[in-house]
């Protein structure tokens, strides 16, 4: 490919996409966290597990922040080609109605006929009109932070009630 037209408002879009789903991830990882920590304090209170027992636990906690912090790393560095944005963002918005791959396929092509000339020259009048913010899953990110204040809570209140 040449030169890539709206290249870097794609790639901005991209790197908004990215945040948002390293945000989702990271506030259900934390969330599992926070479920397993209850979960192993609980267990230390019946159970009463010995020093190897409470290493272990912390190993398993320490285990899966690692493992969170690296799929929110995975998921910031993964590369976005220009051309997979705008499938997204043609899939979040049929009005574009293919208009936007065409426009940069076609805009990107090194030998243009009149025809691909006229259509380049025309761009992409309806990319003004759209909202990227109406990509975002705003129902599965509210669910995450409930189910995050859920954990949390149930984490805290023994304190309360134990004084």
């Amino acid at each position: 490919m040449a030169t890539v037209p709206m290249k870097a408002e794609m790639e901005q879009v991209g790197r908004r996409l990215s945040r948002w789903q390293a945000n989702l991830v990271l506030v259900l990882a934390c969330a599992a966290i926070l479920a397993v920590l209850l979960i192993f304090s609980l267990s230390d209170i019946f159970v009463q597990f010995g020093k190897g027992g409470r290493i272990l636990a912390w190993s398993c906690l320490v285990a899966m922040g690692a493992a969170a912090i690296w799929r929110v790393n995975v998921i910031l560095k993964q590369p976005r080609t220009v051309l997979g944005i705008a499938a997204l963002i043609e899939r979040a918005f049929p009005q574009l109605d293919n208009h936007l791959i065409n426009y940069i396929q076609f805009a990107s092509s090194p030998n243009r006929s009149a025809f691909i000339e006229a259509y380049v020259r025309r761009g992409v009048p309806e990319w003004r009109q759209i909202n990227i913010e109406a990509m975002k899953d705003r129902k599965a990110h509210m669910r995450a932070n409930i189910v995050l204040a859920a954990a949390l809570l149930f984490l805290v209140a023994p304190a309360f009630a134990a004084g």
